[in-house]
């Protein structure tokens, strides 16, 4: 009996802690997320995923004046998701982006309870129903306004680099606790006339564009013309 007692014993204690591990490695990297959620389960947390260009000519970033927010930051966007999403977005009870400056149909800018946010990120890790090509942006952002020719979307490459690290924070914008997913992408060209592109509509005075320093991110600003502006704190996630 004693045997038998000490098996079933085993048993579940292996099974505990099989699962303690199993959990421990599906938020690894995410630990201090998952801990500031800890009394947050029906709150709703604001999570944004997108993708920022790192693209460098003679040791200096280029970034673009935001449309949403007076500062300067990488070319990029937010993922946009596919009508295959509902499942996921009905399971978790995902909801989208209340803030109507902010809200495109399909943007993966939503509010998930605290309880499924790690589930979420799990989900967007996948790559499952959602956008993965990243040329959307490029094309709006460089190509549409006339910055570059058509013809410069076929002549570069997107390699990816990372996910910035996802931090769990408080947004006085939105007054609520957000999550941002930054995926970094490298544009290289395969003709540096390209960057020299860029650069000449700089110099013809395009305030719109500007490639900075790297001391210039960090410090959050840059001069144009004199005047400081803003710099976003995500650029970092570039250099």
């Amino acid at each position: 009996m004693t045997d038998i007692l000490l098996n079933i014993f085993f048993a579940i204690f292996g099974a505990v802690v099989s699962s303690i591990i199993e959990f421990l490695k599906s938020i690894k990297g995410y630990i201090k997320i998952w801990l500031g959620l800890i009394g947050h389960s029906k709150d709703r947390i604001r999570v944004s995923c997108g993708y920022l260009f790192r693209i460098k000519m003679d040791n200096r970033y280029l970034l673009i004046k935001g449309k949403r927010i007076e500062q300067f930051q990488p070319i990029g966007g937010v993922y946009k998701y596919y009508a295959s999403f509902n499942d996921v977005k009905n399971s978790l009870n995902i909801t989208e982006e209340q803030n109507t400056s902010f809200f495109e149909e399909g943007d993966l800018r939503v509010y998930v309870p605290g309880k499924n946010v790690l589930k979420f990120i799990r989900w967007f890790n996948s790559g499952k129903n959602r956008e993965v090509n990243v040329t959307r942006e490029f094309f709006e952002e460089l190509i549409v306004p006339g910055y570059l020719p058509e013809d410069a979307l076929q002549n570069a490459k997107f390699e990816f680099i990372k996910q910035a690290e996802c931090k769990l924070g408080y947004s006085n914008a939105f007054r609520r606790k957000e999550v941002l997913i930054h995926n970094i992408y490298e544009v290289t060209f395969l003709d540096s006339t390209y960057l020299e592109k860029l650069n000449s509509v700089i110099n013809q005075g395009q305030k719109n564009l500007r490639f900075v320093s790297q001391i210039d991110i960090e410090r959050e600003a840059v001069e144009v013309d004199g005047v400081e502006n803003k710099i976003g704190a995500h650029a970092k996630n570039v250099i």
